[in-house]
């Protein structure tokens, strides 16, 4: 469990625009960025603060999961990525069931019916974006084992970490992950400094984080 931004990022921790600082500012360090990849690495923070304090309190502000789903699809055509690497609604979906079981979940609030809504807030779309292309880059988790919401509600932590424990990729998975790796080393060669702060204000806009 991702145990600091899970506390920082539940609805009932965020009463100011401090406290969206606060829970972003983990974000940031989860992610490892800084100022040497993104040269204004402190308005998109800021950014993404503002926007995440107004969803919380309007949930009118909020993203919906195809709309997640469309932005990295693009970002991957953008990457040149394998066809293979995109996603669906329904993925988006099992993933935040995952992450409500495992990660985050005070931040993905669910109704006293038990239902997680298909809409995100602003600090969740990023995570999720986050995690969909890491799993790419991982050669276990590309063969389905990653955040399964059906394996995710395990009893003790022996079971709860199974999900995430290796298992060994086979020579097709190792082939596809290395094209995917090729895609995405080409994709931050050309695009780093302030040409990457662009794309990353871009991705904002087109998620609709004001």
């Amino acid at each position: 469990m991702d145990r600091k931004i899970d506390e920082l990022g539940a609805e009932t921790r965020i009463r100011s625009h401090k406290d969206a600082e606060a829970y972003i500012e983990a974000l940031v360090k989860r992610f490892g960025l800084d100022e040497a990849r993104l040269p204004d690495l402190d308005e998109l923070k800021s950014r993404l603060a503002r926007a995440e304090y107004a969803a919380v309190h309007e949930p009118s502000r909020r993203i919906s999961e195809a709309r997640v789903a469309n932005v990295f699809d693009k970002w991957m055509g953008e990457m040149s990525a394998p066809k293979w690497a995109r996603t669906s609604v329904s993925q988006v979906r099992d993933l935040r069931l995952g992450v409500a079981k495992i990660l985050l979940p005070h931040v993905i609030r669910r109704s006293p019916q038990g239902d997680i809504p298909d809409t995100v807030r602003p600090a969740e779309a990023i995570y999720l974006l986050w995690l969909l292309e890491f799993q790419f880059r991982s050669p276990h988790t590309t063969e389905g084992a990653a955040l399964n919401p059906n394996t995710a509600g395990m009893p003790d932590r022996t079971e709860s970490l199974r999900p995430f424990q290796a298992s060994r990729p086979t020579g097709e998975t190792l082939q596809r992950q290395h094209s995917y790796e090729t895609a995405r080393e080409n994709y931050f060669n050309r695009h780093s400094g302030a040409e990457l702060q662009l794309r990353v204000t871009q991705l904002f806009d087109t998620l609709g984080i004001d």
